[in-house]
């Protein structure tokens, strides 16, 4: 959409936010409990089914949530970002 088709009206700042904060908010969350989490809990076996040949244990699938996983969601923001004309964020 270009820069100046889009609402900018009151709350249209607001509404972009939502999402960068929701990611940030549920980053947050993980980081909680991992950091809380005992090795008897993250030697625990992957229930997913997909991710279970990778991503054996909680331990692994942790380590990918907070670094991969988190990265793949912040591209997601960036490119959605720029298709509504504003600059990338990350």
């Amino acid at each position: 959409m270009p820069r100046g088709s889009r609402n900018d009206g009151p709350g249209a700042a607001a509404g972009r936010l939502v999402p960068k904060r929701a990611v940030e908010q549920g980053y947050q969350r993980v980081r909680q409990k991992a950091a809380t989490a005992n090795p008897e809990q993250l030697s625990r076996p992957t229930t997913n089914p997909v991710t279970k040949e990778t991503l054996p244990t909680l331990k692994e699938m942790v380590a990918f949530v907070l670094s991969g996983h988190m990265g793949v969601h912040l591209g997601q923001l960036s490119s959605w970002r720029r298709l509504i004309g504003l600059p990338a964020q990350f």
